[in-house]
């Protein structure tokens, strides 16, 4: 059937009036629409009204000061960022891992040939949602030769906004993160982030 345009169509007076329909239904749906409508002005949804949308970062950006933590290590002592600050000095390459996330462990050795190669820069690895047998039982393993540690509360990568393994962050000796890097790392890719903590 072929479609009729617009000013073909029979007018209201030629078809009648139309049907009746609805009743109480299309009085509750129009109140409903009426109220979201007013609800998405009065919030923010029109031009110029108020909006609860925030300008603050949702975690740790590059510039900013990495969030301080003090970590367990699997060898049994801890770490501290700010202690490894004020005493060592060295930038960090930290990095988000566990013993489960497979790309975490492909990218472990590569994260040992740049420990090895950068002295002048510590890499501290943190494994993030694992439990301490599965972390501990995988550091005897892998055998690297940077120092590993544990989250075992959650709240480092919470501080850091991890959502996602591995994730790295290369913070330099002021403190401040350097670069973000989220995903498995070469070792291209590792020099660069040390570059950029070191630069």
């Amino acid at each position: 059937m072929k479609a009729k345009r617009a000013d073909t169509l029979p007018s209201v007076s030629e078809v009648g009036p139309l049907p009746k329909r609805g009743g109480i239904l299309t009085v509750v749906v129009l109140g409903v629409i009426g109220i979201g409508v007013g609800g998405w002005v009065l919030f923010g949804g029109a031009p110029g009204g108020p909006s609860t949308e925030t300008t603050e970062p949702t975690g740790p950006v590059v510039g900013a000061a990495a969030p301080s933590f003090t970590a367990r290590l699997l060898d049994g002592g801890t770490f501290s960022l700010d202690a490894h600050l004020s005493d060592d000095g060295r930038p960090v390459l930290l990095n988000f891992w566990a013993s489960w996330c497979t790309p975490c462990v492909a990218e472990m050795p590569s994260l040992d040939a740049a420990a090895a190669a950068n002295p002048e820069v510590l890499v501290l690895g943190v494994a993030a949602d694992d439990t301490e047998a599965g972390a501990s039982s995988f550091a005897d393993e892998i055998g690297v030769g940077y120092p590993l540690g544990i989250d075992t509360t959650g709240i480092i990568a919470a501080d850091y906004h991890v959502f996602g393994l591995p994730a790295t962050y290369a913070i330099g000796s002021d403190g401040r993160i350097a670069e973000i890097a989220y995903g498995e790392l070469d070792e291209a890719e590792l020099e660069a982030l040390i570059a950029s903590a070191t630069g």
